[in-house]
């Protein structure tokens, strides 16, 4: 018994650890999604007045969309630790209330 319980505060401190990473992972991708939209915007009005190669407003143009399409995958990666550890601890991560306090609250 022990054993099994050992196993699920490792899994547990795995997913807690790895939910508070992905927090930070989340806020750099933010960063560097405004950052390459700024880049873009600079490089389009860059190329509107002739000093920018189509070639490398394409390459900003796809960093741009690389680096949505990154924000999102964290955003995800971050839900899913979040939605794993209030199945696995049947508790809400953030206010620390068990969930079955939210099921008789609702069905009041």
């Amino acid at each position: 018994m022990s054993g099994n319980l050992s196993i699920s505060v490792r899994i547990y401190s795995c997913l807690w650890s790895d939910h508070n990473n992905q927090r930070e992972q989340v806020a750099i991708a933010s960063k560097a999604g405004e950052t390459a939209g700024r880049r873009y915007s600079a490089n389009v009005e860059t190329f509107m007045i002739g000093k920018l190669s189509v070639l490398d407003l394409n390459d900003s143009h796809i960093r741009n969309d690389e680096s949505r399409c990154d924000y999102i995958n964290q955003l995800f990666q971050y839900w899913y630790y979040y939605y794993q550890l209030r199945s696995l601890t049947l508790t809400d991560p953030c206010t620390g209330r068990p969930l079955t306090s939210e099921i008789y609250r609702l069905v009041r």
